[in-house]
Parts: structure tokens; C-alpha cells; sequence
């Protein structure tokens, strides 16, 4: 197992308390001061009782180095559970701190939550997640799925799969695959007049530009906010709906176009995303290992009609 000297991890935040009252024993200090390093055994309870304060506080650890990461984790959960994120977070070394001996069931893991596109969620993310899980009994994950874009910044995920490219912030991103999309209709190759959507959303913006290119003027719509009432809508002969080409195909549903009016490709990137300063944690590397060898594998199905 790797050790580290005493690191410190200083967030810096807006709570309530402007002047808050430190324990003289513990990690924590004002600004840039080193406290007594917490260490393995405590560093659970101490995180527990993080100060509210208002700007920056630091906490020293004198732990090992896997317990880093899910230090920050288990602080951003608690800053964010007081209706405040953090606005940076900086690991940094005191040097000549000695670390005490570290168990591993000292500090037991959260779940490792993920954030995932809806459509891959049954056929890529589950079916590659089962041999790591069951080789790893102690790994919990959390799978969640939305329409709106996750803030990665607040840490409501460790991981995640997305199509949006992320703006800012200290994020590593991946491009594993490209989703293309279709114009579909009912097996038996009609073409209602109705357009089954989704609901108005930011986040859905090229899904909903997309399907106004193909709306005539005035069409009656059925919006609905999840894929496959979509795709039974569609099965069903209710209307014609944009749809990823592999969960159309799987439902046997008929193309009607592959591009837009335009001649335009229908393609959006899948990205897997991730926090910089979790790039070592072993636990997020396993998880997204598994998940990118899986959608890259498929990268052919998951484009093509």
C-alpha cells in the first residue's frame, strides 16, 4: 500500500459562519494553517464534524494515498448537503508528518455514483459492470439517470457518460463512441402526422431542433419524458419520433430518414467524464475501465442504422 506524508485539503466555501471556532486537536484551520493531522482511524469522524465557516478552511491528513480521493468525496457530500458547493478544492503536502498504519475497513466507501445517458443504461452499462462486481463484492455503485445535465462540479457524480461537452472545470473527458440518430416510424411503414418528443428542456435542445426539422407546420405532438414510452409510442402508430439508431432497431421500428432535410449526419459524442483529482482512485478507474470497454466494443452498432 502506498503512504503519504500529511496532505491537506483546503476547500474553499460560503457557509454562514464567518468567524467559526476550531477544536485545537483536530485537522482543521483558517486559510492556509496546518492543524493535527487527522489519521485513519479519525479521519471519518472528523469529516463528520466539518466547521461551517465562510471562505477558505484546511483539514490535514496524514493517511494513505487511496484514501485521498474519497476524502474529498466524503467533504464535498457534506458541503453540499448544507446548500453550498465548494468553489475550489486543492490537495497540498506538509512534509515530515509520519502516517499512521491504515486499514482499509477503517473508512468504509460510499457507493461510487454514476451518471449515465437513459439509452445506455440496460444494454452497455449493467452487462459491463457484471463481471467487475461480482470479482469486487465490496464495490457498490450507483447508477442514476436524467435528462438534465449533471453538475460534475458539485461532485453529484463520480463518473460520467454524457453528450455534453463539459465548459469549465478541473474534468478529464473521453470520447468513447458517437450515438447516431434516426428519423423512425412504425414497423408497418406508415408515417403518422403526429411527432412523439420530448418535453422542452435546455439539455435537449438538439434532440428537440432535430425533431422540428422533421415536424410539419401546426403537427400534433405527444411529449413524452422517457425513451422507451417514445419508442412504444412509435411501435404503437402514434406518431414518428428521433430516436438513437440501436434502440430503434432493437424495437424493429422503420427508418425514414438517417439525415436531416439538410443532408446533416444525426450524431452525438459519447463522453465519459471524471474528476481530475480522482484519477487515481482505483475504485473510479475499475468502473470506468469496464464501462468504455464496453461502448467501444459497440462503437459500430451504437452509430450506424
Amino acid at each position: 500500500m502506498l503512504a503519504v506524508g500529511a496532505s491537506s485539503l483546503s476547500v474553499a466555501c460560503a457557509f454562514a459562519v464567518a468567524h467559526p471556532v476550531f477544536d485545537g486537536d483536530g485537522p482543521f484551520r483558517n486559510g492556509e494553517d496546518f492543524g493535527t493531522p487527522a489519521t485513519c482511524e479519525s479521519i471519518g469522524d472528523w469529516i463528520d464534524r466539518l466547521p461551517d465557516c465562510r471562505g477558505r478552511i484546511t483539514m490535514v491528513m496524514a493517511v494513505h494515498a487511496w484514501l485521498l480521493a474519497l476524502c474529498v468525496r466524503r467533504v464535498a457530500i457534506h458541503v453540499s448537503a448544507r446548500k453550498a458547493a465548494p468553489t475550489a478544492t486543492q490537495i497540498r503536502a506538509k512534509p515530515e508528518t509520519p502516517v499512521q498504519p491504515c486499514e482499509a475497513h477503517t473508512m468504509p466507501a460510499p457507493a461510487l455514483p454514476m451518471t449515465s445517458i437513459e439509452s445506455l443504461v440496460v444494454p452497455f452499462i449493467v452487462p459491463a459492470l457484471a463481471l467487475l462486481l461480482d470479482a469486487n463484492p465490496g464495490l457498490d455503485v450507483e447508477i442514476l439517470f436524467s435528462t438534465a445535465t449533471i453538475n460534475m462540479h458539485r461532485h453529484d457524480a463520480d463518473l460520467a457518460l454524457r453528450m455534453v461537452r463539459p465548459e469549465r472545470g478541473h474534468l478529464r473527458m473521453r470520447q468513447l463512441a458517437t450515438m447516431g440518430f434516426g428519423l423512425y416510424g412504425p414497423p408497418d411503414g406508415t408515417r403518422p402526422g403526429r411527432v412523439v418528443a420530448w418535453p422542452e428542456a435546455a439539455s435537449l435542445g438538439t434532440l428537440l431542433k432535430w425533431t422540428q426539422a422533421f415536424a410539419e407546420a401546426k403537427a400534433p405532438r405527444l411529449t413524452v419524458n422517457t425513451l422507451p414510452g417514445q419508442v412504444e409510442a412509435v411501435r404503437h402508430g402514434i406518431g414518428v419520433s428521433v430516436l438513437p439508431h440501436f434502440v430503434a432497431r432493437d424495437a424493429r421500428l422503420r427508418l425514414l430518414a438517417d439525415r436531416l432535410p439538410g443532408g446533416e449526419m444525426m450524431q452525438r459524442p459519447i463522453l465519459l467524464v471524471t474528476h481530475a483529482d480522482l484519477a487515481a482512485s482505483r475504485r473510479v478507474g475499475s468502473v470506468a475501465e469496464a464501462v468504455s470497454e464496453e461502448i467501444i466494443r459497440q462503437r459500430r452498432a451504437l452509430a450506424e442504422p
